[in-house]
């Protein structure tokens, strides 16, 4: 019993009024980017986990407990907000709603991720004394940082992409229709979620590469 009360505590329900639930989300924004900035910031200069190959980093090195540590919070505070924002705006319990918030929220708070590990991971590069060669091998090739808006920028194309996919573009039905048009919109969207996932890490590092 105690865990439901928890859970409808943390993720909404409806006879929570609109300014708790609003509250909440508001926590849960500020939450999200301060484990994404705050993970950053400890990892982009640390050198027992960078500029190292990965055979050579020991689990010590990692911190795993830390690692998932962040990531639980990173995914309650999404989750959180998904929910919430679903309990404010629909009154059904039951609708697409719910999936439309959970990967809208996916999305955004994967972008968060993105633009404050990278941006922090800029303004490093920049500060840096390192050598040219140092600051590639340490800040570009193999850094948590690096790798972290990476990951994020992944989560915001795989949030974007089955936030397309709960969208109700047409009535429910029970009979299969084969539409040439749709089939081909999918699959540019697919085509295009997997160029960029692969395409603005690139970019970035080539952007990043000019203040090296």
């Amino acid at each position: 019993m105690g865990s439901i009360v928890i859970y409808y505590f943390l993720f909404g329900s409806q006879q929570q009024s609109k300014e708790f639930l609003i509250s909440k989300m508001v926590i849960y924004i500020i939450l999200n980017i301060g484990v994404a900035i705050w993970s950053s910031l400890k990892n982009v200069n640390d050198e027992t986990i960078n500029g190292k190959k990965g055979q050579q980093q020991t689990i010590n090195d990692l911190k795993p407990i830390s690692l998932v540590g962040t990531v639980v919070i990173w995914y309650i505070s999404m989750f959180g907000f998904g929910n919430n924002l679903d309990t404010l705006i629909n009154p059904s319990v039951d609708s697409n709603i719910m999936g439309m918030c959970i990967t809208g929220s996916l999305t955004i708070f994967g972008f968060i991720w993105m633009v404050s590990a990278w941006y922090i991971l800029l303004i490093n590069i920049k500060k840096s004394d390192k050598t040219p060669e140092e600051k590639v091998r340490f800040y570009l090739d193999d850094n948590r940082t690096w790798n972290g808006g990476i990951t994020g920028f992944v989560i915001c194309m795989a949030g974007a992409f089955m936030f397309m996919v709960t969208l109700p573009t047409k009535p429910a039905t029970k009979e299969f229709e084969f539409h040439p048009v749709e089939l081909s919109v999918a699959l540019i969207v697919v085509i295009g979620t997997v160029y960029l996932s692969v395409k603005v890490p690139k970019w970035f590092r080539k952007y990043a590469e000019r203040f090296i």
